[in-house]
């Protein structure tokens, strides 16, 4: 117990997937304002919270969990409106938990649990022993319950002294949390989370990558690669499957989200370009308009121009500020001398 270690099997589909997922994070590197990242933020906690516990088979839609996170009245099942507040109060403190310190993720379950089961004791390890069932038939039984904070410890341990990819060692953790099984209930909503607060680690802005949405999609596989990893000894399994949600999440949240972004960057650049352009082309017209006639007064600049005087004004401010012409004199009597090179 002292040498803990998951069993896994390191293959090649998966260092594939670890570095599809390395280039789509440098993909999705956001320098947005703020404003921009707090409603992609929210966005993507409402959309995880659902997902997540619509593998809980908790009944409401999106609309109606969009409707209770924005304090509006929904009719529904007490425990269902229940689950979505806690989660909402979980997933509000993303940023706040300790990835190396198991009671910041009792703290997870604290909020995640609130209210939601009065037979649970939020934030505290189970004190009974615990199974997984499939009607009458239990298809996982978890360690005893007097071994739970002994091997969530050495999981901790193992998670922070890793050198694994954090996308390979999170789903790694992933799997070995949902075998320990930890608590009566909410261990799939808190391990899920947990791993959202993995990848945060290195990647703040997986706080806006919905991955628990792309899991609901593919539920029955979800446990499937469970079961089959328990079966097989290989959490390789299961993290494989893992990795995939995550890869798929990104590449959404590319399209999404960052490609309009660049998409309209590279619009406002090019506007911005042509309006450059345009300033240089009504710039190099004036200058030569001067040296042919270094006494043209501001009306018939705004004439020559096809604009108003006070742009000719503002357009000559500028060029005295470059020193590419000067004043000589009064506004009356006075010209201008151009001290720019004939083209």
């Amino acid at each position: 117990m002292e040498n803990y270690h998951p069993e896994y099997t390191l293959t090649d589909e998966m260092l594939e997937l670890v570095e599809k997922i390395t280039k789509a994070i440098e993909n999705i590197h956001y320098t947005g304002n703020e404003k921009m990242i707090l409603k992609l933020r929210r966005e993507a906690n409402i959309q995880s919270i659902n997902s997540s516990l619509k593998i809980e088979a908790n009944s409401l839609s999106l609309d109606e969990v969009t409707d209770i996170i924005n304090g509006k009245k929904v009719i529904g099942p007490k425990r269902d409106i229940a689950e979505v507040k806690a989660a909402n109060e979980a997933y509000k403190h993303l940023e706040d938990y300790d990835v190396n310190d198991y009671k910041s993720m009792l703290k997870a379950h604290a909020y995640m649990m609130d209210g939601v089961n009065e037979k649970v004791k939020p934030g505290r390890f189970r004190n009974h022993g615990e199974a997984v069932m499939k009607g009458n038939i239990p298809i996982h039984i978890a360690p005893p319950q007097d071994l739970v904070p002994i091997l969530i410890q050495q999981l901790f341990d193992w998670y922070k002294n890793s050198k694994l990819p954090i996308p390979l060692k999170s789903s790694i953790f992933h799997y070995e949390f949902e075998f320990i099984h930890p608590f009566s209930d909410g261990n799939g909503r808190t391990g899920r989370l947990w791993q959202i607060v993995q990848l945060m680690q290195e990647t703040p802005m997986f706080m806006c990558v919905p991955v628990e949405t792309v899991i609901a999609a593919n539920q029955q596989r979800y446990y499937d690669a469970l079961q089959r990893s328990t079966k097989e000894s290989n959490c390789g399994i299961f993290a494989e499957f893992m990795m995939q949600c995550i890869l798929i999440a990104l590449e959404n949240f590319e399209r999404d989200h960052i490609e309009p972004i660049l998409r309209a960057n590279e619009t406002l650049a090019k506007i911005e370009k042509k309006k450059i352009e345009n300033t240089k082309t009504k710039e190099r017209k004036l200058i030569d308009y001067l040296r042919r006639n270094p006494e043209a007064d501001y009306t018939e600049l705004a004439r020559k121009m096809r604009t108003s005087p006070r742009t000719v004004a503002r357009f000559l401010s500028e060029l005295k500020k470059d020193y590419k012409i000067t004043r000589v004199g009064s506004k009356k009597t006075g010209h201008w001398d151009v001290n720019v090179l004939p083209d």
